[in-house]
């Protein structure tokens, strides 16, 4: 098990604390090996203070962010900030896009409609 994974989940284990969606700079962070192999395609990207990552689409703007891997996205009770934000919103798995870039940007891609 990952290091990180395994302490979140022992942290939640014994005090019962979700994890947290982490601030937009760690998900910039998170967030630049997808930026790079999106703009060695030829697409265009953006960062800023309140979106760890735009991607430019055939019907706008894309907002991309992470949640934490012990996290399930399809749960009634999961939020995530970039919805409230954004009309078009793609969310990733940390653990998911650490281990499987390509798989992360084949959802980006599928999401734009490249």
């Amino acid at each position: 098990m990952d290091r990180p994974l395994a302490a979140e989940l022992l942290h939640y284990l014994l005090k019962g604390t979700r994890p947290r969606i982490r601030e937009v700079a760690t998900q910039s962070k998170q967030l630049q090996g997808l930026k790079r192999l999106l703009e060695l395609e030829g697409h265009e990207c953006r960062q800023d203070d309140n979106t760890p990552l735009r991607v430019k689409c055939k019907g706008g703007w894309l907002a991309v962010g992470t949640y934490p891997g012990l996290l399930d996205e399809q749960a009634e009770n999961f939020y995530h900030p970039l919805h409230g934000r954004h009309s078009m919103v793609s969310l990733l798995n940390d653990y998911f896009l650490e281990r499987n870039l390509p798989g992360a940007y084949q959802q980006i891609k599928s999401q734009c409609n490249f």
